[in-house]
């Protein structure tokens, strides 16, 4: 059998957005030398935030979330 080494990693997007730029997201992944795939899904992610609002179990509409870099 042969051994492969994994790595895992993880964003706290709610964390993410409460107080952290995007941009230093970004960089920081960049200087941890991150695959630039998966830099570029997370930078792809962060610009698709959204939300659903339902009521009474109906969907009501969808809420794109917003904020400034």
């Amino acid at each position: 059998m042969e051994k492969k080494h994994l790595a895992v990693g993880w964003i706290d997007y709610k964390k993410a957005y409460d107080t952290v730029p995007y941009s230093w997201i970004m960089q920081n992944m960049v200087l941890h030398k991150i695959d630039h795939k998966f830099i570029n899904l997370v930078q792809q992610s962060l610009g698709n935030w959204n939300t659903a609002l339902t009521s009474g179990g109906k969907h009501r509409a969808n809420i794109k979330i917003t904020r400034k870099n």
